[in-house]
């Protein structure tokens, strides 16, 4: 009867040693969940970085690694982002927008800013008719402008890029390094900052106008504005170039 209770007390004890050791796995992995730590895909634990994302309109949705993650509410949203420190695809998306797709590395407690393109499916703008007493000062503005060289390049608005075209290639410069951003197959007729924006041009070629990021190390988003004949362009502000399609003269957002 002896054996049998020392039995009995060990196998008490032993399940108790198990209760205490779960509870103090799963207190630990609770307290570092709580800051920060998270499994990679290699079962391996790190502390988390942090992806903040700039949203200027609203019910845009955020995907991490296809899954939805986040829709915004309002119009100029910041979103913060924790996940764990590898390789993670972001997808950016809204209704009638073309999605923007980045790779991206995240490193353990740090942080990336991203500021994805946000291009319409459908261009939005108005008509500027020959009756119109801007007509012929834009027309004419359009067709005498000159492609940037190397010795007349543009300057982004936050003066770190130049921009020019040589041997119809796009080419962003900061500091002696250069960048060819884009070598289409069709003469480039002209080339612009999209927007305010030093990480993105705008250039027409062929029959379209189209936007393309200048960073060549990962995905580089390319997205057309305008699909016509022939068009070409000038920029009018941060948010809308002239296009000049034939005897079309258009005001189109971006």
């Amino acid at each position: 009867m002896d054996n049998i209770a020392k039995e009995k007390n060990f196998e008490k004890k032993l399940k108790l040693i198990w209760i205490a050791i779960i509870i103090f796995i799963f207190v630990g992995g609770l307290t570092a969940y709580f800051f920060g730590y998270r499994f990679t895909k290699n079962l391996s634990i790190a502390k988390s970085g942090y992806l903040t994302i700039e949203a200027p309109l609203s019910n845009t949705f955020v995907y991490i690694d296809n899954k939805e993650k986040i829709q915004t509410q309002k119009d100029n949203e910041e979103i913060k982002i924790m996940l764990s420190p590898e390789v993670h695809t972001i997808i950016v998306g809204r209704d009638r927008y073309f999605p923007w797709t980045k790779s991206l590395e995240v490193e353990p407690d740090k942080e990336i800013k991203i500021n994805p393109l946000y291009v319409s499916e459908n261009a939005s703008g108005q008509m500027i008719t020959k009756n119109d007493p801007e007509y012929w000062k834009i027309r004419n503005q359009i067709t005498s402008n000159k492609l940037p060289t190397e010795k007349t390049p543009i300057i982004s608005p936050d003066n770190k890029y130049s921009l020019y075209v040589a041997d119809n290639t796009v080419i962003a410069k900061i500091g002696t390094t250069t960048t060819n951003v884009i070598k289409p197959e069709t003469p480039i007729k002209n080339v612009s900052f999209y927007k305010d924006r030093s990480d993105a041009v705008v250039f027409s070629t062929g029959n379209g106008v189209f936007v393309i990021e200048i960073d060549t190390n990962s995905y580089q988003n390319f997205m057309p504005i305008y699909k016509g004949t022939k068009p070409v362009f000038i920029k009018n502000d941060a948010n809308s170039i002239y296009i000049l399609d034939g005897e079309a003269l258009m005001q189109v957002v971006i």
